[in-house]
């Protein structure tokens, strides 16, 4: 009796079980495919099983990064911003220049009806509207040595006639910082 050969295309190895050699045997009962890869799962059909509905914002809940935006997979090793993707797949591709904000800033929030389009300007003053911007300005600076008191005794000083090397040595500074605070060059939101 002649050795039976696998049935998959151009395999030439005998046959172990149900016509299929021992590696496409293999292939099949653990991925039901006898293919080489498994096929890839379209985004449409993996994307929102990875979301909880359950609360107002809608959670991606795989794999954050530092920020805590979603990431997810897509074309093999490239990832997007989860909240991205919910945008493209809700209302279709992103226009160059675009970024997909939230209404709700909540980073892994991935409801579609919580995002909004707005190129980088617009980002940029959303997340200033919303106290997100790590601002340093006057004594928040991390190497402010005056503060926003200080500046307005300095004005003072300055109106009153003090010289600006006298002042700058009082407050411990060159006398090139209290021209420009007198100029309102820096310290500007000091009135």
């Amino acid at each position: 009796m002649a050795d039976r050969i696998c049935t998959v295309d151009a395999c030439a190895r005998k046959e172990l079980a149900r016509g299929l050699c021992g590696l496409h045997y293999q292939r099949m009962h653990a991925r039901g495919t006898t293919e080489k890869f498994s096929p890839a799962i379209p985004i449409e059909n993996r994307f929102w099983d990875k979301v909880d509905k359950s609360g107002d914002c809608w959670v991606w809940t795989a794999y954050r990064n530092a920020g805590g935006y979603g990431r997810v997979g897509i074309r093999g090793s490239t990832t997007d911003g989860a909240h991205r993707q919910a945008w493209i797949l809700t209302y279709g591709p992103i226009p160059d220049g675009m970024c997909v904000l939230h209404r709700c800033d909540n980073p892994p929030c991935v409801r579609p009806d919580h995002l909004f389009l707005g190129d980088n300007a617009a980002n940029a003053a959303d997340m200033t509207a919303k106290g997100r911007h790590a601002c340093f300005v006057g004594s928040k600076h991390p190497q402010a040595i005056l503060t926003e008191a200080d500046v307005v005794r300095i004005r003072s000083l300055i109106t009153a006639g003090g010289k600006q090397r006298d002042i700058a040595k009082e407050f411990g500074v060159n006398h090139r910082t209290i021209s420009m605070i007198n100029t309102h060059q820096i310290w500007r939101h000091v009135p």
